[in-house]
């Protein structure tokens, strides 16, 4: 019994008209398998005769020449798949594009998608060296909303260069790349106002040639935040016309600047607010409209207290001041009266802080913060806030206290007409809360106190807590006519301790008993 080496299935495929698709024949015949396994075979010792030979040899050659038309037609059916993915592909991007034509966004007129670009622009300003700004992202959306955004001046009036890489300096290439786009926002502007801002490191090298543009526009600088050493290299360019017609807010850090120069901005009619960040000498070096300037913030300025009074004085106009640092102590300091100062915030150890106070007199104030940096000196701080308010002969609206008591301000006048309350870890937090009770005795202290924001990290009494938001909820006609009283409206308290359910379902029967007139938020801290 002879032995067939190949068996195999195959099913022969069928050939497909390609006008029509119907079946107009097969491409092989078929093949019936054999009879025994093949695989048998190949497992003993079988040997084929010459005559077996002659049959393998030629079903090799059947199979062999199968092979190759079926790879000619798996090539060409490949083909019509690759055409076929293509088609789709183009036929989906015809799709989108025709579907993009359907979007609202497309009705809104160019005036309405260029109010939004500057309304999103204006928390996303232009950084040099940041790739993620607001213009940079929407310029790359198509080349409408490109057009759109390069035809928007508000959108390049605000350019920041900050987070200045270390190495800028070794590569020339970089640093007129810098210029050549400080330069394109510039000129994109067209005669928008421009907000500037440049990092304490932001060296006249960087900038470079834009120096000179961005001098050539004095004119439009509305607000500018720049290190004095870049402002007196700019300020010196000789197509700088020195007027600074629009100039509103101006930002000087002198950390790093030794020169001897004058900088001159006394052409500017509308300047008002002013923040010196480690300046030296001011009256000397600056040249500015002193009696225009309406708010003043100092950040880190170590000069004198007779350096500091002299400043405050040239300020006759002055609205808000802000302090933050500490000074040198000297024996030039000279009483400082500012009739128009409504709101002052000190942040400075308490040594420094008392000192300052003692130099000032601002009968108009109503907004106060003192934020004593250090818990030391308590007392020595305490005392000349008392002589400064009874001094000052002020009323004010708004107070906030870090680290001073405010027991110590019981019968200072200035505290009958305080309505709004900020204590931040006081040091004596129980005395501080029983004064705010509306006690026979007490009556009298912060009678139109409505709004209360207390923050504490120790241990407290929080019956205390409770009591004297209760006591500020109730009117006592009697004792305290209706029309001086006024009752507290909300209460933000920020504790480290978790309030007892006791504790809460008082402050929960309160709120009730307001019908909803108490705003009441609890936070816990850590």
């Amino acid at each position: 019994m002879s032995l067939s080496l190949l068996t195999e299935c195959v099913v022969a495929p069928t050939i497909h008209c390609q006008h029509c698709g119907r079946i107009s024949g097969k491409m092989f015949p078929s093949y019936e398998p054999d009879q025994e396994h093949p695989y048998e075979s190949l497992r003993n010792s079988y040997s084929p005769s010459p005559f077996e030979e002659k049959q393998i040899s030629a079903r090799i050659r059947e199979r062999r020449q199968e092979m190759v038309h079926l790879d000619m037609e798996i090539s060409r059916l490949k083909a019509t798949v690759t055409g076929m993915e293509l088609r789709r592909s183009t036929i989906e991007n015809y799709v989108d594009r025709q579907q993009s034509l359907l979007a609202p966004v497309r009705k809104l007129p160019v005036e309405i998608l260029c109010h939004i670009f500057s309304l999103s622009s204006s928390s996303s300003p232009i950084d040099v060296f940041s790739p993620n700004t607001f213009v940079r992202i929407v310029s790359q959306v198509c080349s409408y909303w490109r057009d759109v955004a390069c035809s928007t001046p508000s959108l390049w009036s605000t350019i920041s260069v900050q987070n200045i890489p270390a190495s800028i300096g070794e590569n020339p290439r970089m640093l007129r790349l810098v210029a050549s786009y400080i330069e394109t926002c510039v000129r994109r502007s067209s005669k928008s106002p421009l907000t500037l801002s440049f990092a304490r490191d932001c060296h006249p090298r960087l900038l470079g040639a834009a120096q000179e543009t961005i001098a050539h526009q004095a004119t439009r600088w509305e607000s500018i935040s720049i290190p004095a050493l870049l402002l007196s290299s700019i300020l010196s360019r000789s197509l700088c016309g020195h007027r600074f017609s629009k100039l509103q807010c101006l930002e000087i850090d002198g950390t790093d600047y030794t020169g001897t120069g004058e900088i001159d901005l006394t052409d500017a009619p509308y300047l008002s607010s002013l923040t010196l960040c480690n300046v030296r000498r001011p009256t000397e070096r600056l040249h500015l409209p002193w009696s225009q300037i309406t708010f003043f913030e100092s950040h880190s300025n170590r000069y004198g207290l007779g350096e500091l009074g002299k400043l405050l004085g040239l300020m006759s106009n002055l609205q808000s001041f802000h302090f933050t640092g500490d000074h040198y102590e000297d024996p030039d300091n000279k009483y400082v009266q500012l009739p128009n100062l409504t709101k002052m915030v000190v942040n400075s150890h308490p040594l420094h802080a008392a000192s300052l106070l003692q130099l000032l007199a601002t009968p108009a104030l109503t907004d106060l913060t003192l934020n004593a940096t250090s818990a030391l000196y308590q007392g020595h701080i305490e005392h000349f806030v008392v002589a400064f308010l009874q001094r000052s002969e002020c009323e004010l609206r708004s107070l906030s206290l870090r680290n001073i008591s405010l027991n110590t301000l019981r019968g200072v006048d200035a505290m009958s007409s305080l309505a709004d309350l900020d204590l931040n870890e006081t040091p004596s937090v129980m005395q501080d809360l029983k004064v705010m009770t509306r006690d026979k005795n007490i009556a009298a202290f912060m009678p139109r106190l409505q709004a209360l924001r207390f923050s504490y990290s120790g241990y407290l009494h929080t019956d205390t807590l409770i009591e004297v938001i209760r006591s500020r909820l109730v009117s006592q006609e009697e004792e305290t006519p209706s029309d001086q009283f006024r009752l507290l409206q909300s209460a933000s308290l920020q504790i480290s301790q978790d309030l007892e359910t006791k504790s809460l379902e008082s402050l929960d029967l309160l709120v009730k008993e307001t019908e909803g007139s108490l705003e009441l938020v609890i936070k816990h801290i850590s």
